[in-house]
């Protein structure tokens, strides 16, 4: 999207996953919120891409200058629950019988992180579009995250 970032996660073996942001900047009070969504392969999984990952997403949207992220946990998902609260996310509300999975209505999660330490006083800096971004910031971000896993 030229909105929001979408990363691919790939090592010698080849694709091992993805993450993007989404969120609804036609919705001029909504601006500075973004979801999060991120996937791991079942067989890449406990390497710390999940960590990796959403963590660079969430130094782009940064500069980006969202202020809030959300993102969504199916119950009977204790790795990805446990992945979000390590980074910082906590409960926020349920989404009871929400989501369909191998036969059974299941609750969703909804998590939240703040992104910034501002008082929320002060009129938010205007959103920027991922293709707006400054290329080196965008650079030295996923370059740090790839030294991390060399």
């Amino acid at each position: 999207s030229e909105k929001y970032p979408f990363i691919v996660i790939e090592n010698e073996q080849g694709i091992v996953g993805y993450a993007y942001a989404k969120g609804d900047p036609e919705k001029s009070g909504l601006s500075w919120n973004a979801e999060l969504v991120a996937f791991i392969k079942l067989n890449q999984r406990g390497h710390h891409y999940g960590t990796g990952v959403m963590s660079v997403l969430m130094d782009i949207l940064r500069l980006q200058n969202i202020r809030n992220v959300y993102s969504y946990v199916t119950e009977g998902n204790p790795r990805s629950d446990s992945l979000h609260r390590k980074l910082g996310f906590t409960y926020c509300g349920v989404l009871h019988k929400t989501g369909y999975k191998n036969g059974r209505w299941l609750d969703v999660e909804l998590l939240e992180k703040r992104l910034c330490d501002e008082d929320f006083r002060e009129e938010p800096q205007a959103f920027v579009p991922a293709s707006k971004l400054d290329k080196a910031a965008v650079d030295k971000i996923l370059e740090n995250a790839n030294q991390e896993f060399d």
